[in-house]
């Protein structure tokens, strides 16, 4: 077989890739039909309306969450706001899905997300050198 490895030369070649995987993904493990990936965006905003803090979450067609991102103004930590955007987005990713998965580093939020109910279930060491990347979930 003769073959090269190349760059992808746009974003349409890179998108024909993802949908060829995600098209063998449904083939092995369909879906049901009303289910698609959907977003979940929360912000927390002061009284002016400056964003100060957010939680990003991704509903998967495979009945699972993602947490992408959480994240709270340094000045308004400890006041409950990171606990009450994960709880948000949680809501409305529990109406259809069955657990929710998130990554953090050791220097991040681990002892957070355990107080919240999520738990490790796998690590990668010296992801950056020296650090430890976590991966947790919570079951619904």
């Amino acid at each position: 077989m003769d073959y090269r490895i190349e760059r992808c030369a746009n974003d349409e070649e890179a998108e024909f890739i993802d949908e060829s995987l995600y098209q063998f993904n449904l083939a092995t493990v369909p879906v049901r039909e009303d289910a698609e990936a959907y977003a979940v965006q929360r912000k927390a905003v002061d009284a002016e309306g400056n964003i100060i803090g957010g939680c990003l979450g991704l509903g998967i067609a495979w009945d699972f969450g993602f947490i992408d991102i959480l994240w709270v103004d340094e000045a308004y930590r400890g006041q409950g706001i990171g606990s009450a955007l994960l709880a948000e987005v949680e809501g409305v990713l529990k109406e259809n899905c069955n657990l929710v998965y998130l990554d953090t580093f050791d220097w991040q939020a681990k002892d957070f997300y355990e107080k919240q109910g999520y738990t490790v279930f796998g690590t990668l060491e010296d992801c950056p050198k020296g650090h430890c990347k976590y991966f947790m979930k919570k079951v619904f």
